[in-house]
């Protein structure tokens, strides 16, 4: 991780960090990409896994969660 001091009175660069922050947390995460990836591949089981492993570390994630319902009914 890195460390950011920022100064407070300049309110436009605290605007573009807390939005910079929240596009972060909004993100796709590792797990999901390996899931894509391994889905790719034919690797049905593993990119399964990878979805369940999203969802229990982001449970908002639901990108993930539509994912994991379409492979699991193919």
């Amino acid at each position: 991780q890195i460390a950011i001091k920022i100064d407070p009175a300049n309110e436009q660069a605290h605007d573009k960090y807390i939005t910079a922050r929240q596009a972060e947390k909004t993100g796709t995460s590792t797990h999901y990409h390996r899931a894509m990836e391994d889905y790719r591949k034919g690797m049905k089981d593993k990119a399964i896994d990878e979805l369940i492993a999203e969802i229990k570390e982001n449970p908002d994630n639901e990108e993930a969660r539509i994912k994991l319902n379409e492979i699991e009914s193919q």
